[in-house]
C-alpha cells in the first residue's frame, strides 16, 4: 500500500467516523419538522442515545484497525494521560475530529431548521456539567480497560462495553440533560444555535476533557 496512504488513513477514519456520529446526534437533537415547528425528537432522548451508540459501536468495530477508533477528543487526551499514546498524535486526531464536527454542523444545517434553543438549553446547568464529566470520566475508564489494557487485548467486547457506557449516560441522565460524552459533538452541535451555542458546546466541550 501507498505510504501516504498509511499515513493519512488514520486522520480520514477518525474524520469521517467523528462525522457519522455527530450527523447522527444532531439529526436527533436538532431536526425539526416543517408543520410542528418544534424539535420532534426531545421527549424521545433515550432512543437517540440508542441510535447514537449502536452507530458508535460499528464505527468502533470497522475502524478499529485503521485509527484506534476514538471519534472523541477526550478519548484521544486520556490515552495520551495513561502514556498509550504522543502528544503529537493527539493534536492530529484533534484537528480531524473537530474539524468533522463542523463539516457535520454545516450539513445539518442545510438540512434541518434548528429547533427551539430555550427548550434545547432548559437544563440545569450544574447538573449538566456534572453528567457530562462524570459519564465521560467513566467511557474515558471503560476505554482504557478494554481497549488499552494489556491483559484485555484481543478481546471481541471492547466495542459493546465501550457503545453500553454511552448507552447508560444518555439513559441516565437524558431527563436532566442531554450529554454528548464527545466535545466535537457538542460543538459541532451546539454551533447551530448561535453564540448561545458556542457557549454551550465549549462548557460541555471543557466537561468532557476535564472528565478524561
Amino acid at each position: 500500500m501507498d505510504k501516504n496512504l498509511v499515513t493519512i488513513a488514520p486522520y480520514v477514519a477518525e474524520f469521517s467516523g467523528t462525522f457519522m456520529l455527530v450527523v447522527c446526534f444532531a439529526q436527533w437533537f436538532v431536526a425539526q419538522t416543517d408543520d410542528a415547528h418544534s424539535m420532534v425528537v426531545f421527549h424521545y432522548r433515550p432512543m437517540a442515545y440508542t441510535a447514537y451508540a449502536s452507530l458508535y459501536m460499528a464505527l468502533i468495530y470497522t475502524l478499529e484497525a485503521v485509527s484506534g477508533a476514538h471519534f472523541n477528543p477526550a478519548i484521544s487526551l486520556c490515552t495520551f494521560l495513561a502514556g498509550k499514546n504522543r502528544f503529537t498524535n493527539v493534536l492530529s486526531y484533534w484537528a480531524a475530529q473537530f474539524s468533522a464536527g463542523l463539516v457535520a454542523n454545516w450539513l445539518c444545517g442545510i438540512v434541518n431548521k434548528v429547533g427551539n434553543k430555550a427548550e434545547f438549553y432548559d437544563h440545569n446547568l450544574v447538573v449538566s456539567s456534572l453528567c457530562e464529566v462524570v459519564y465521560c470520566a467513566m467511557l474515558c475508564f471503560v476505554v482504557l480497560n478494554v481497549a488499552c489494557s494489556y491483559e484485555n487485548m484481543g478481546n471481541s467486547y471492547y466495542g459493546m462495553a465501550i457503545g453500553f457506557t454511552i448507552l447508560a449516560g444518555g439513559y441516565a441522565c437524558s431527563a436532566v440533560a442531554s450529554p454528548a460524552l464527545n466535545p466535537a459533538v457538542s460543538i459541532g452541535i451546539d454551533l447551530a444555535f448561535g453564540p448561545m451555542g458556542i457557549l454551550q458546546g465549549l462548557r460541555c466541550a471543557c466537561c468532557n476533557l476535564l472528565g478524561a
